[in-house]
C-alpha cells in the first residue's frame, strides 16, 4: 500500500503532464468556446441585474410593491 505522500504525488504527476506534441488546435477551440460562453453568461447576469426590464405595471412585482405600500 502506498503512503499517502507518494499517492499525492502520483496524483500530481498525472495531473500536470501533457500531451508530447502539445497541445491540439481542438484544444484551443474548446478552450475558446469555453471562455466565450463564460464571458456571454456573466456579461448576461450584470445586465439582467442592472437593468431586469421590468417596467410594466402588470408584473407581478408591482402587486408585491403595491400590497406593502397599503399595509
Amino acid at each position: 500500500m502506498n503512503s499517502l505522500r507518494e499517492a499525492l504525488l502520483e496524483i500530481g504527476a498525472w495531473c500536470v503532464t501533457a500531451p508530447p506534441d502539445g497541445p491540439s488546435p481542438l484544444d484551443y477551440a474548446l478552450v475558446s468556446a469555453g471562455g466565450l460562453l463564460v464571458a456571454f453568461a456573466f456579461a448576461k447576469a450584470v445586465r439582467h441585474t442592472l437593468f431586469p426590464g421590468e417596467t410594466e405595471r402588470s408584473h407581478i412585482k408591482w402587486r408585491v410593491l403595491e400590497d406593502e405600500e397599503r399595509e
